[in-house]
């Protein structure tokens, strides 16, 4: 709404002006425009009469509609309207003030009211003590309260590790830890281990298919199979969690106690995988439960590669096999626990234990790699030992005497004939193998 003040010539008159149009701004703050104000302050009359006297609302119409004040209205009115004004807003707002101040303190004083309520909710004898549900706090003679802090268990956030060293200390056993590189349990592949890891047995070990890793082992493959880094089967099964696949690894004589090139034992793989299989880490403590104490190549024991999450059912796991796998014995009376007896044992100082019957390496290598079936390796192992025997027996023959002519030309007569095969036997080798898929070969009866 415009407003048209139009300068006076003293400065009376000015503080005059500004105190009209500071009134028309407070008065004036809700209603539109000033016939509705107007409207609603004859509406609102009292004994005293209207909210704004009429000679000052002449003035503003005045004002309002273009034209020159040169009078300010007489009585003083516009500042009384003013004052009036000004201080009804000052009280407005120091009684709500103080109201809300009044609530706030209510308010906190009903809360510690109630506080107070449920602490002495029970009450209790005098002289006598008690605790509160949860035992956090307790009553004493005088009647005052004294929280207690719950004792976290510390046990409950502790590291397999760290679990399993506090067990050996208290049952008397060593705690101290050897590097598995610089031991025993380090030693470089052979041709056959490597020959006999190829990508179809490893696939057999992933899958979990401990059956038809059976008829891979009986042809003669080496049951510590592994590439040139020492990374092995056994290795693979107890990270997946194998535990028939190790099973039958260690039926057909293979050791458990080797690493790799970085020094991880089977039980480093077993602690790394992220739901652990507890019958392939009780296959390895039954085999040596001293590489609880190895290190890998980053100085870490199996049980520092538990993931967090598992912590609980380890400590559960090693709690239940304490007074099997580590019975109670007297340290000063039995003395200290030896070390491994494979720790003092120089690397590459000890011998991979090979199958009874060995195959070929290029034939191994074949089988590994699926390119030959069980049988038909089975075939050649036998046809290639009956060879070797036939060359063994007549290097024999030349140091018979002169005087054996007649049975010399029997044994000639025999030599000379055609390789016979027993049907017996053969049907026994197929057998144990569940059958040939694919038979190329021919043989005479």
């Amino acid at each position: 709404m415009p407003i048209r003040i139009v300068r006076h010539k003293t400065e009376h008159q000015n503080i005059q002006a500004a105190v009209w149009y500071q009134c028309l701004l407070i008065t004036l703050q809700r209603p539109e425009s000033l016939n509705e104000s107007l409207k609603a302050n004859t509406m609102a009359t009292s004994v005293k009469g209207p909210r704004i006297p009429e000679a000052l609302q002449q003035v503003f119409l005045a004002s309002n509609r273009g034209k020159e004040v040169h009078k300010p209205p007489p009585g003083g009115l516009a500042v009384k309207v003013y004052k009036r004004t000004w201080f009804w807003q000052k009280k407005s707002s120091y009684t709500n003030g103080f109201h809300s101040v009044a609530d706030a303190k209510k308010d906190k004083s009903s809360k510690i009211k109630d506080k107070s309520k449920s602490l002495f909710s029970k009450k209790k004898s005098k002289g006598s003590s008690s605790t509160c549900s949860g035992s956090t706090c307790s009553s004493t003679k005088d009647g005052t309260v004294k929280r207690r802090k719950k004792k976290k268990d510390s046990s409950s956030d502790e590291s397999p590790q760290i679990y399993l060293c506090g067990i050996l200390e208290s049952r008397g056993y060593s705690i101290e830890e050897f590097n598995a590189l610089e031991t025993g349990y380090h030693n470089t592949p052979t041709p056959l281990q490597e020959a006999s890891y190829g990508s179809h047995i490893i696939d057999v070990v992933r899958k979990g298919d401990s059956e038809e890793l059976r008829q891979l082992m009986a042809t003669g493959l080496s049951p510590n199979a592994c590439n040139q880094h020492g990374e092995s089967l056994i290795h693979l099964a107890s990270r997946r969690g194998q535990s028939g696949c190790l099973n039958v690894l260690i039926e057909y004589g293979a050791t458990l106690e080797i690493v790799d090139d970085y020094g991880r034992t089977p039980l480093h793989e077993a602690a790394w995988s992220a739901e652990p299989n507890f019958e392939v880490v009780e296959i390895i403590m039954q085999k040596d439960i001293r590489m609880f104490n190895m290190l890998d190549g980053r100085n870490q024991t199996p049980l520092s590669y538990v993931r967090r999450d598992v912590w609980k059912t380890w400590r559960k796991f090693l709690k239940s096999k304490v007074d099997m796998y580590w019975p109670k014995r007297n340290a000063l009376e039995d003395g200290p626990q030896p070390p491994p007896p494979l720790t003092q044992k120089a690397p590459n100082s000890r011998k991979i234990p090979t199958p009874k019957s060995p195959l070929p390496l290029e034939l191994a290598s074949m089988v590994s790699q699926g390119k030959m079936d069980p049988a038909e390796a089975l075939f050649l192992r036998h046809e290639l030992n009956e060879e070797e025997d036939e060359a063994s027996a007549e290097g024999s023959a030349t140091d018979l005497e002169d005087g054996d002519s007649d049975d010399g030309s029997c044994d000639s007569d025999e030599s000379d004939s055609d390789f016979s095969f027993d049907e017996g036997e053969m049907a026994m080798i197929l057998q144990s193998v569940g059958g040939p898929k694919s038979m190329p070969f021919s043989w005479k009866y």
